[in-house]
């Protein structure tokens, strides 16, 4: 299975997801702007590779279409599309992905 990029601060995930949908669209999601909006652990700069993987900052840190998906009426269909589309291979394997344990998901191989 493939890797993922991971973050060092998992709960602040969703913590910065809300905050996507209370706030204006930023001209870039980097590392200057993470401390304007209360992200100011060096840890916290660890979130804008997921958000790339999942598209909702593009290669140049600039919010995507699915990013003001997000913050209209239908956000969770839109961050759940999103979602499934990066982990495609992950969601192929374990199509209850969204669901299951750390442990369940984790590959290990006994060659």
């Amino acid at each position: 299975m493939a890797d993922y990029p991971y973050t060092t601060v998992p709960g602040k995930l969703s913590e910065f997801l809300g905050k996507i949908q209370q706030l204006g669209i930023p001209e870039k999601v980097n590392t200057k702007w993470l401390p304007t909006v209360g992200f100011a652990s060096k840890n916290d700069r660890s979130l804008i590779p997921v958000l790339k993987y999942i598209s909702l900052v593009s290669e140049s840190n600039e919010p995507t279409e699915v990013w003001k998906e997000f913050r209209g009426a239908g956000g969770g269909r839109a961050l759940g599309r999103a979602v499934q589309t990066a982990y495609r291979e992950l969601f192929v394997t374990y199509p209850d992905a969204n669901v299951r344990t750390t442990d369940c998901l984790l590959y290990t191989s006994d060659a």
